[in-house]
């Protein structure tokens, strides 16, 4: 009989985790260094969208943690907050100019 092997798995929680930062990390990207979205307020409105995804999933692990892992959920929960204002920044600067 082979033995089974035993693969570590990812918590679902660390799955959401990964998929929140890569989400909101790539609409900021595509946002800010692309020409793809002309109107800066539906750029604006998906970059709030993602944020506010990332915010609520890194805010529970927040939560949920303990030691130096809460201090890495800190940091994701505090990003989407810089990320939004920046994204406000660039909005409201570009609709006073026009």
């Amino acid at each position: 009989m082979r033995p089974v092997r035993r693969w570590k798995s990812v918590s679902n929680h660390d799955l959401w985790m990964w998929v929140s930062g890569a989400t909101g990390f790539s609409c900021f990207v595509i946002i800010h260094f692309t020409k793809l979205l002309k109107n800066h307020l539906y750029a604006a409105m998906l970059q709030w969208t993602s944020n506010l995804f990332v915010f609520v999933i890194w805010g529970s692990a927040f939560l949920e943690r303990q030691g130096f892992a809460k201090v890495i959920a800190f940091g994701g929960v505090v990003v989407p907050v810089i990320m939004a204002t920046i994204t406000i920044r660039k909005v409201l600067r570009t609709r006073h100019q026009t």
